[in-house]
């Protein structure tokens, strides 16, 4: 059975730019949006900004669901393992500021890029959904935040 690990990002654009991290990763140096997985009590909102925060110390707001991409990883299946899984809902996020807080410590760098730039440095994504979702920004796809519902049972 199919368990993904739900995920979050994203999409933040400042003047032609995108924000995008440098971060060291088991497949090593790569880059990505900010992203991450979602905790525990935590609405999928609430998540991207936490860690748009946590990995580059900016401030950001949810205005719209870009995408929402299930990617399946079966290179383990090869050596006997299994195969891993995410459910990445990324967002469009307006930059509201950026803050002196420290960054998480897999996090190399932040930078902002051109689409150019992004393009030139596919090789080192993080997964094709960097630049998947960006072209998806960039085609004006959005749906509204109220699609989404979050209800932690027991939280209330």
């Amino acid at each position: 059975m199919l368990k993904p690990e739900i995920t979050v990002a994203c999409i933040v654009e400042k003047n032609g730019r995108y924000l995008l991290v440098e971060e060291d990763t088991e497949a090593g140096v790569r880059l990505n949006q900010p992203a991450g997985h979602l905790e525990p009590g935590e609405a999928l909102e609430s998540g991207a900004v936490r860690e748009a925060m946590e990995e580059t110390a900016c401030r950001v707001e949810p205005v719209a669901l870009v995408a929402v991409n299930l990617l399946e990883d079966m290179r383990d299946m090869r050596d006997g393992g299994g195969s891993r899984a995410f459910l990445r809902f990324t967002f469009e996020a307006a930059f509201i500021a950026q803050t002196d807080a420290a960054l998480d410590p897999d996090i190399i760098r932040t930078h902002w890029m051109t689409y150019e730039e992004v393009l030139a440095c596919r090789g080192r994504h993080r997964s094709h959904l960097v630049l998947e979702t960006i072209e998806a920004y960039r085609r004006g796809i959005r749906c509204p935040l109220s699609l989404l519902s979050t209800r932690i049972v027991g939280k209330e």
